[in-house]
């Protein structure tokens, strides 16, 4: 500042406080309050300040991180305080990021936070993007367009945040808040992030529904995704039914996926992740009796739970209640289960899970991994009322056996109806066009 003690009115003036050894300045006080320093001031009037310092003997230190892309200012500034000295933190992210909140000797979201100097003090700042929700199959999806293959509609993703995921629900027009499980578990989520929404199809307006899911991370910080859904009702799925996955841009278009990552790949549908039970089920609630015969190719089998296994799933409803957990993982009551499999023995079976329903096939046959095999099956209600599930599977390109290799006769029913399932269970496998007539 000029060495005078009047000035002209407008005249701007620049004050700057010098504290002495031991000491530090602790703001202006009087007519202007103000941390700044040096401190510009107008003169309009006549003013008097005082310039406070304090003796910052045995002083502490604060030290401010940061994580992530941004900066951090101290009002007032500096990296020692005395004891009591009250400092505002303004955390300021970089452009393209936000602040997530402080953690260490202060924690919570409020920007500017306030914190009194009591002894040595390490703050972290965390900067970063928010929460990712990614929907495995986009924003808009239809379904019931064709027919009803089960009870639920399933809506797949993954969550993920750098600071860790505190919670994740959804709610479906508006309606409450539903917590949803985040992978890995032992079924159904494979993946860390890994989520699985079953909604009922009786819960879904016909039309256009909104879900809304929400996602918190360890700062209390929330990211919304809508996902629409445009649900068709009363329509019954035609018994005899093709699918040309070379003319097929949208899996969803011809079948539903109730589990995984699935993609379109050399005129097949394809594991993308295996792990516990990738399903994409196809047909109606309100199939009976039917067959299926469909290319399948073994790329690798995994180690997972209940080891591994390749085939498929008739007279299937959708998934069960079993505990308070969302997906709900229960597989049974269902009809029966054809597949090749090495949980206790390596052989193609037929089994229901759930009323003792097992038969083996004995013949030693073995599936070579990366080569093509037919798999049909099929299911006939019995006169007596039971039914009869048959499967029989062969090279691709050789000729079909008369015989069925596995029967198995189920006389206490669990479906007298249902569609079915391509299982891959801890496989990453590929599934070809699929045929389906009914048996009349």
């Amino acid at each position: 500042m000029p060495d005078q003690s009047t000035f002209s009115p407008g005249d701007v003036v620049e004050l700057t406080a010098v504290a002495d050894a031991g000491w530090q300045f602790d703001g202006w006080g009087g007519d202007v309050v103000s941390f700044e320093n040096p401190l510009l001031i107008e003169v309009d009037s006549d003013l008097v300040l005082d310039a406070s310092f304090i003796n910052i003997s045995g002083s502490f230190n604060l030290t401010v991180n940061t994580i992530g892309s941004g900066s951090v200012t101290l009002n007032p500034p500096g990296g020692s305080y005395y004891e009591g000295t009250v400092v505002e933190l303004t955390a300021e992210p970089d452009s393209g990021s936000n602040f997530k909140g402080w953690s260490g000797d202060l924690s919570g979201t409020e920007n500017p936070a306030i914190i009194m100097i009591q002894s040595d003090t390490i703050i972290t700042a965390n900067f970063g993007n928010t929460s990712t929700i990614d929907i495995w199959y986009g924003p808009e999806q239809e379904f019931g367009d064709i027919g009803i293959p089960q009870h639920w509609v399933n809506i797949l993703g993954n969550v993920a945040d750098q600071d860790g995921i505190a919670s994740l629900t959804y709610s479906l027009n508006g309606g409450p808040e539903t917590a949803l499980s985040i992978g890995p578990n032992d079924s159904r989520l494979v993946n860390e992030g890994d989520f699985n929404i079953d909604i009922a199809y009786d819960d879904l307006l016909s039309g256009e529904n909104h879900v809304f899911i929400t996602a918190v991370d360890n700062f209390d910080n929330q990211t919304i995704e809508n996902v629409t859904i445009d649900c068709s009702k009363g329509n019954i799925w035609p018994k005899t039914y093709f699918i040309d996955w070379s003319d097929t841009q949208n899996i969803q278009d011809v079948a539903q996926i109730v589990d995984g990552k699935w993609r379109i790949e050399s005129n097949a549908v394809r594991t993308i992740e295996p792990g516990y039970d990738r399903l994409i089920a196809i047909g109606d609630v309100t199939w009976d009796d039917y067959e299926i015969t469909v290319p399948v190719k073994v790329h690798s089998f995994t180690d997972g739970l209940w080891g591994h296994g390749i085939g498929l799933l008739l007279r299937w409803e959708g998934h069960y209640i079993w505990d308070d957990v969302h997906p709900s993982w229960g597989w049974y009551p269902m009809g029966a289960i054809g597949w090749f499999r090495d949980y206790d023995c390596e052989c193609l079976r037929i089994e229901d899970g759930g009323n003792g329903l097992k038969e083996d096939d004995n013949s030693g046959f073995n599936l070579v991994t990366n080569t093509w095999y037919v798999f049909k099956m099929r299911v006939v209600t019995a006169t007596s009322g039971g039914a009869t599930y048959s499967l029989k599977v062969w090279e691709q390109g050789t000729t079909e056996p008369e015989d069925w290799q596995v029967v198995a006769e189920e006389t206490v029913v669990d479906f007298e109806n249902g569609s079915l399932l391509l299982l891959a269970h801890n496989t990453d496998a590929s599934f070809g066009n699929v045929t389906i007539t009914p048996i009349e």
